[in-house]
């Protein structure tokens, strides 16, 4: 690899880290939101944004991986 590619993949995966981490955040406060809204309407969505930050976080996480498996060669 790469000095150059090792820089790029450096700020990529620090990046993604970043961007994951944020995920995390979110979905928590988006659970802690989903716990106090005022109906089933307003709980629904936010368990499905919920639901869509998890699948988001779960591919940036497999993109992380496929980055880090691609710099070990």
């Amino acid at each position: 690899m790469s000095k150059v590619d090792h820089t790029l993949y450096l700020a990529a995966s620090r990046q993604i880290a970043r961007a994951v981490s944020l995920l995390t955040l979110a979905e928590a406060q988006l659970s802690s939101a989903s716990k106090s809204a005022p109906n089933r309407h307003h709980r629904n969505k936010l368990d499905w944004a919920i639901v869509n930050l998890a699948k988001l976080s779960t591919s940036l996480d497999r993109i992380l991986s496929t980055l880090e498996s691609g710099c070990d060669r």
